[in-house]
């Protein structure tokens, strides 16, 4: 959606294939590491993206062995020697589901909470009864997860430093937060550059990921601008059908 370059690139990233989703019986552990099509996928997507200037990445392994797999290949392409280290992040985990993660996809339990949707909720909207945190305080933990990334971008911007982050999420993380900035929920310091994306995509294949353009105009005062160039990219994954 940008024809021109922006200052800085911040691309959303869900983890390569891990052990617990090819289990369609349970949500995976977060101790699962990635199965040999996971590690294939690492190598893939790190050949299209950047070298980055900051990288973080939930704490659970498959997310934190995705990242470093991406950084470990970018290393030796030869353009990052000391470069960044990731950075793990707990806001960054998939949501807590609570009681529904003891059930399959396809449960009664499952199709009654997607049910939801068809009322006009959006996913980041649903409560799940046993979760460690509420809709509302999931969407704060990101929010200010965000401001603080965007922090660190204003800095580059004003020392001209051009940066790209890296940030190896989940998909439901992935969903609800692309969704949120759509809706607005981020408008006290975010402005998009184009018209909000309606029905956001799953990142239903890993490290399907989404590159978001930012930009400080001294027009927009405060608030950053984001643009999203690429939504849900999976490009790199062809050469596996």
């Amino acid at each position: 959606m940008n024809s021109k370059r922006s200052q800085h690139y911040i691309y959303y990233l869900r983890h390569a294939e891990c052990v617990g989703n090819l289990a369609e019986d349970k949500f995976p552990k977060e101790t699962d590491g990635l199965t040999e099509t996971g590690k294939e996928q690492v190598k893939l997507v790190a050949t299209v993206l950047p070298d980055m200037d900051y990288i973080y990445s939930s704490n659970f392994r498959r997310a934190v062995d995705t990242a470093d797999g991406i950084l470990a290949h970018h290393k030796e392409r030869g353009n990052v020697i000391d470069g960044p280290t990731v950075e793990m992040v707990e806001i960054l985990r998939e949501r807590d589901c609570g009681d529904l993660a003891a059930f399959r996809w396809d449960s009664a339990q499952w199709k009654a909470k997607f049910g939801e949707l068809k009322t006009g909720k959006k996913f980041y909207q649903l409560e799940f009864p046993g979760s460690s945190a509420t809709s509302a305080e999931f969407l704060e933990g990101q929010k200010q997860f965000l401001k603080g990334v965007i922090k660190i971008l204003r800095t580059d911007s004003a020392s001209k430093k051009l940066s790209n982050v890296l940030i190896v999420t989940h998909c439901m993380n992935l969903k609800s937060v692309m969704e949120a900035v759509m809706d607005g929920n981020f408008s006290d310091f975010v402005t998009l550059s184009h018209p909000p994306i309606p029905n956001f995509p799953w990142a239903l294949k890993n490290t399907a990921f989404t590159k978001v353009g930012v930009d400080f105009n001294s027009e927009d005062g405060d608030k950053v601008v984001l643009t999203f160039d690429e939504v849900d990219n999976t490009k790199h994954l062809d050469v596996l059908a």
